[in-house]
């Protein structure tokens, strides 16, 4: 995604990235895949794209931020056009993170740091490092308890859990605790709230923020395990106006509170009575594809402190949707298969998806919006059908 829309406003790039699919292969000066996005598989690419290319400035895209070391080492190789370690940890540390919105009286879902009693109304449980609805499911009692001794419930948890701590009173020497002793696996409750997935893609210079668009997302059960995984989203907003200003409102007091930088999503929960705030996702997000490529200019421009007047572009005629299609069955994609025209990170000839693996996205644009997920599913469908006769 990101290799793509750098390459259409005239930027090269340099990618190391877990998939290394067709497309970021095709617009890529360089593309090197890795099994995984720790240190020890990014520190020696990093190296050396440094020495062959005088690599100056670096670009994380969705992963990086649960791998802390790699993240602390771009920073002491690179300038980072991004959020900062330090920011990614406040926003992982959950129980901070809500208090802080508690504190900025913003609404979000009621919340647990132990084990529930069940009643009538269901919990989530979720996990702190979980990135596209991962890892979220139903909690059922008896059946999560080892969770409930996390030691994300420990009493040496770093005091901004206790309140909310502007950015800008953590020193060094209270950021070095916090990180080592911050537990990235913990598990955490949230009550399920009932309403419209949504989101705000938003530029930030660390004081303000300005709007790129509203979203609206949906999500598809893979499994029991996997029953809130991120399926798509469409730039197709049914907020009203005063949904759209409480968000407004709401982002430059995020904004200053975690000093975020560049492209950033928020994602909430609309009904007809409140929006409820979920996440926040420090770096450039799927939604970003649904507007404009010179999103990413201000993404860059952002970060070094210049936050644009408006989004222009962001106003483009019509609706954009994206979709990820997830294997029904493990399949090996043929040296022969011909993709669709709106088939975007396809995979490698010859790759075997497993089940519950992404195959591709789609991304179609319609002149109404209630057409944009109806084009995609039809689109979806179609590919899947070309893709049935290739299970293995």
């Amino acid at each position: 995604m990101l290799a793509q829309t750098a390459n259409k406003v005239g930027l090269k790039s340099l990618v190391i990235d877990l998939y290394g699919d067709r497309d970021t292969e095709a617009v890529a000066v360089a593309c090197q895949t890795v099994p995984s996005l720790a240190l020890e598989s990014l520190k020696p690419l990093i190296d050396d794209f440094i020495e062959r290319y005088a690599l100056e400035y670096c670009i994380y895209g969705s992963g990086l931020e649960d791998e802390w070391e790699s993240l602390q080492y771009l920073e002491t190789r690179l300038k980072v056009l991004g959020n900062t370690l330090k920011t990614v940890s406040l926003l992982q540390d959950k129980r901070g993170f809500f208090e802080t919105l508690k504190g900025l009286e913003i609404t979000y879902p009621e919340l647990s740091f132990t084990a529930p009693v069940l009643d009538e109304k269901a919990w989530l449980i979720k996990t702190s490092q979980g990135q596209g609805g991962l890892g979220v499911r139903y909690y059922s009692a008896g059946h999560d308890q080892s969770v409930s001794q996390s030691r994300f419930n420990s009493e040496s948890t770093f005091e901004v859990a206790s309140g909310f701590v502007p950015m800008s009173d953590i020193d060094d020497e209270m950021e070095g605790r916090y990180l080592s002793e911050f537990e990235p696996t913990s598990f955490y409750w949230q009550r399920y709230q009932p309403g419209t997935p949504a989101s705000v893609l938003f530029l930030a210079d660390g004081h303000d923020a300005q709007v790129v668009g509203f979203n609206t997302q949906w999500v598809t059960a893979l499994n029991d395990q996997q029953a809130f995984v991120f399926s798509g989203i469409s730039n197709a907003s049914s907020l009203s106006t005063q949904q759209q200003q409480f968000i407004v409102e709401c982002l430059p007091l995020v904004v200053r509170a975690f000093a975020l930088k560049g492209l950033n999503t928020l994602d909430f929960i609309v009904t007809s009575e409140a929006c409820f705030v979920l996440e926040i996702n420090p770096r450039p997000s799927a939604s970003m594809q649904l507007y404009e490529p010179e999103v990413l200019l201000d993404h860059i421009r952002a970060c070094q402190g210049q936050l644009p007047p408006s989004c222009a572009y962001a106003y483009q005629e019509g609706f954009t949707g994206y979709q990820v299609v997830y294997a029904e069955h493990d399949l090996c994609i043929p040296e022969t298969f011909m993709w669709p025209d709106a088939c975007v990170d396809r995979p490698k000839k010859g790759i075997t998806c497993r089940t519950g693996q992404p195959i591709c996205s789609i991304i179609a644009h319609q002149q109404q919006a209630h057409f944009v997920r109806e084009v995609l599913m039809t689109k979806q469908l179609n590919l899947l059908k070309g893709l049935t006769s290739y299970g293995i």
